[in-house]
């Protein structure tokens, strides 16, 4: 009972701290903003230096770190779609061979298709042949 009475206790702990961390950095940011603009004179000024260095970090991050990852999973889809294209072609190459095996045992069985042969004499609404 104990045990997992902590295991609660330390997810609770670990939520509120980042939900404290997070609040922290606002703050932090929010300060930044004020500052620069008295510095610089302009709210909005501020708002884009400090929108363009964070866009220029977000950028040297993407650069070193997770290029390299989305690469790789790129890497990884288009292999997917491969091997999904292959099992296409080979379910059409099988269904083609079923078709043309099915449709020679049709063939040697007696049976007539009307659509892809015609027969020598006329057929009434039964499909009986008669001499015309």
């Amino acid at each position: 009972m104990e045990h997992s009475s902590s295991g609660g206790r330390f997810a609770v702990a670990l939520l509120l701290f980042g939900i404290s961390l997070l609040i922290a950095v606002l703050l932090l940011l929010t300060a930044l903003l004020v500052w620069l603009t008295q510095a610089v004179g302009s709210l909005i000024a501020a708002a884009l230096i400090v929108g363009g260095f964070f866009a220029l970090l977000a950028a040297v991050v993407y650069l070193t770190a997770i290029r390299e990852t989305l690469d790789r999973l790129r890497a990884q889809a288009e292999t997917v779609y491969e091997v999904a294209r292959a099992a296409r072609s080979g379910y059409e190459w099988v269904l083609g061979k079923v078709a043309m095996v099915l449709s020679l045992r049709g063939e040697s069985s007696g049976e007539v298709d009307r659509n892809t042969r015609k027969s020598p004499g006329l057929r009434d609404r039964k499909g009986v042949c008669r001499e015309g």
